[in-house]
């Protein structure tokens, strides 16, 4: 590794462009972050040294500075092979991924879309500065100018999305457009929509978490548990009254997941029984026809379960279910 001059060292600075820190650092781990910072500098004073010396002089061991220089080439910052590392000029990069060809429009399209983009232009600038502090990084811009076109969302329920995923989940990009996507799938595209959705969303999480206590799990619900609450509360329409019925009623179960409670409730559905009196006159006659010596017919596990799930369960599991609030277990 070569010396630099101290004096040269000592009147001169270098400089990391603001896309960097608005685009791409966030999303860096700090060793990284040093490591790109350490090669801007290198680059200055046209050196390339070794792996081995760049993990000397940063205190990294050598497979670390080898995987930090995979993963800034594969984020696009620059190019690492056996000759060197050669960076990336990220402000012409920015610029040619923003560039867009304008096509000729009528003075009627041009009109009506000088008035939209206006529109737009506002409600940007309101995101930059209410979620951003006025330092949004371009590829925001490119991304939200996107998402209005493809899933015609109006000004205002931009403007709330940002506002839902900042209350929720933060704002990471990746977090964000999925939720657009989510809206878009759910036919939101004016604030009603989303005022609706979020009434919903909110009865949504409140049962989630109801459930999350009551299954004793201390780690969020991951996606595919979600979906299954989801359905549970949107499509079913279900309270937590008769939720609970399910899974405080699982004593017998060995470890219960949300697929086996999903095979109760989904029946009650088909069956409709979509109140706890009905739950509960429904196990009650059960009971009593399993005292008097009868059949019941639609209450056999067999009944209750797809034919692809029952091999999973006991012959007995809804005997066992039923009995665990209405049976012996209760006097």
């Amino acid at each position: 590794m070569q010396f630099l001059d101290f004096k040269s060292l000592l009147y001169s600075d270098t400089l990391i462009p603001d896309i960097f820190i608005s685009e791409y650092m966030p999303a860096l781990k700090g060793e990284y972050v040093k490591l790109y910072i350490y090669c801007v500098f290198l680059a200055k004073h046209l050196k390339t040294p070794p792996v081995s010396d760049l993990a000397r002089t940063l205190d990294m061991p050598v497979e670390k500075v080898r995987a930090g220089l995979v993963f800034l080439d594969n984020q696009g910052l620059l190019t690492w092979s056996d000759d060197g590392v050669v960076l990336k000029d990220l402000k012409e990069k920015e610029i040619d991924r923003l560039y867009r060809l304008k096509t000729i429009s009528t003075p009627e399209e041009a009109s009506e879309s000088s008035r939209v983009n206006e529109e737009r232009r506002q409600a940007i600038t309101a995101i930059n500065n209410m979620f951003f502090s006025g330092v949004m990084s371009p590829s925001w811009y490119l991304d939200i100018d996107t998402w209005f076109d493809k899933y015609r969302f109006d000004e205002d329920v931009m403007l709330m999305l940002f506002k839902h995923c900042e209350k929720n989940n933060g704002l990471a990009r990746q977090y964000v457009a999925k939720v657009a996507e989510n809206w878009n799938k759910k036919g939101i595209h004016n604030s009603y929509d989303v005022e609706d959705y979020l009434q919903e969303y909110e009865r949504f999480k409140d049962i989630r978490e109801k459930i999350r206590r009551r299954m004793k799990q201390r780690k969020p619900l991951d996606e595919y548990q979600e979906r299954i609450v989801e359905k549970w509360v949107s499509e079913y329409k279900f309270s937590f009254d008769i939720i609970d019925l399910a899974l405080k009623n699982s004593i017998h179960a060995n470890d219960p997941g949300l697929s086996y409670f999903d095979t109760i409730l989904g029946d009650w559905r088909k069956r409709g029984i979509d109140t706890v009196e009905k739950v509960e006159a429904d196990q009650a006659a059960y009971i009593k026809a399993r005292k008097a010596g009868k059949k019941a017919p639609e209450k056999k596990p067999g009944n209750i379960l797809p034919d692809s799930a029952q091999r999973k369960y006991d012959d007995d599991v809804y005997d066992k279910f039923v009995s665990n609030k209405f049976g012996a277990g209760n006097k």
